[in-house]
């Protein structure tokens, strides 16, 4: 239990209000928040992390910490490695410095088992049902034109292609449409995630004519 003993131990610290794992792709492991903090608001709140996670890298690789300031908050996110993050709500009077050094020191302390929690060795995940998962999708008969549709958007956005790409897939799995005949309709999803629309048109076209 891991992640619990973590969070609660950090809550020990003045100013720590709870907090939450998060893996890229298999979203919240375990939260210690107020109930008002829904399972599905925290996923879409550490992808957003995870993307700028991602963007910070880009200019400062060794960066692990980011901290994000509201009016009468703070949150904190650790990565523990490029995949699972640490995240922590606080409140404004909070000491960042000392907060850091506490998380960095209580995760090399739980470095092996939250290795294995990335894995997905671990009994405090939040069950999410029996909904297909994107490597079943990935492992079946769409693997081809998906492999292909990945190559062309790291061709088109470069390093933050995985995230699109994965954050896409799972909006995709989650609309019940999988198939073949449906592939435009995944194209379209990870249209509307890039920033640039003459991108987004060329992106498309590009992935009809591998198909």
């Amino acid at each position: 239990m891991a992640m619990k003993e973590i969070i609660s131990e950090l809550k020990m610290t003045p100013g720590v209000l709870g907090g939450f794992f998060f893996h890229r792709k298999n979203g919240v492991l375990y939260k210690d928040l107020a109930s008002v903090y829904e399972v599905s608001s925290l996923n879409d709140m550490g992808r957003q992390l995870s993307k700028i996670y991602a963007a910070r890298r880009l200019n400062f690789p060794d960066v692990r910490d980011i901290s994000l300031y509201f009016t009468e908050s703070v949150m904190i996110s650790r990565a523990i490695d490029e995949q699972f993050f640490l995240v922590l709500l606080c409140d404004q009077h909070v000491n960042s410095s000392t907060l850091s050094l506490s998380i960095r020191l209580i995760i090399e302390e739980h470095d092996d088992e939250l290795t294995l929690a990335a894995a997905g060795q671990h009994t405090d995940a939040l069950s999410g049902g029996s909904k297909l998962s994107p490597q079943q999708v990935l492992d079946g008969p769409l693997r081809q034109p998906l492999e292909k549709i990945q190559r062309m958007l790291v061709e088109m956005m470069g390093p933050m292609a995985e995230l699109v790409y994965e954050e896409s897939l799972e909006k995709w799995i989650a609309s019940g449409r999988i198939g073949v005949d449906v592939l435009p309709e995944f194209l379209e999803i990870i249209a509307s995630e890039m920033p640039d629309d003459k991108k987004a048109t060329a992106f498309k076209d590009s992935c009809r004519d591998l198909m």
